[in-house]
């Protein structure tokens, strides 16, 4: 759900010093979805 949210409007809560970390987990989440859907898709066949 949160992913789906626009980042622009929580980029102005988030303290300066947070704003790498708020991007790090945002996309180490992507890829943990990429990887499971491939995983998901490979068991699939």
């Amino acid at each position: 759900m949160l992913l789906s949210l626009p980042w622009s409007l929580l980029v102005p809560y988030v303290p300066d010093g947070q704003v790498i970390l708020v991007t790090v987990l945002c996309v180490m989440g992507i890829l943990i979805n990429y990887g499971a859907l491939r995983w998901l898709a490979a068991r699939a066949e």
